[in-house]
């Protein structure tokens, strides 16, 4: 469960940071940003998967083999992996739009 607990709060990061930038982006808070649906499509849909690897988890685990219960741990760990130069690559564009921004106020003072 610390596997799941870890890939929950990478997730819910990935949200937080997504939500911010794309809120900087959104030329009008009444329109969702370019690739804002899509984002917040892939992080509930990553959250939905990990809620039903969960629920093997405390259904299925009592009974499974070690090497069931090696491949769920194995998935979570793999997620988390997968996850995370997308979050650095958030991390670059984060910096680069906070940077834009600045500039951008710069100039128009």
């Amino acid at each position: 469960m610390d596997n799941a607990d870890r890939l929950e709060t990478d997730l819910k990061d990935c949200r937080d940071r997504l939500q911010r930038a794309h809120a900087v982006m959104s030329v009008s808070p009444d329109l969702p940003a370019t690739g804002e649906v899509e984002a917040q499509q892939a992080v509930d849909s990553g959250l939905r998967a990990l809620l039903q690897q969960r629920l093997w988890i405390r259904d299925r685990a009592p009974d499974a083999s070690q090497r069931e219960l090696d491949e769920a741990v194995n998935a979570l760990v793999r997620a988390r992996h997968q996850l995370e130069p997308r979050l650095r690559a958030l991390d670059d564009a984060q910096a680069a739009l906070d940077t834009a921004v600045r500039e951008h106020i710069h100039k128009e003072f």
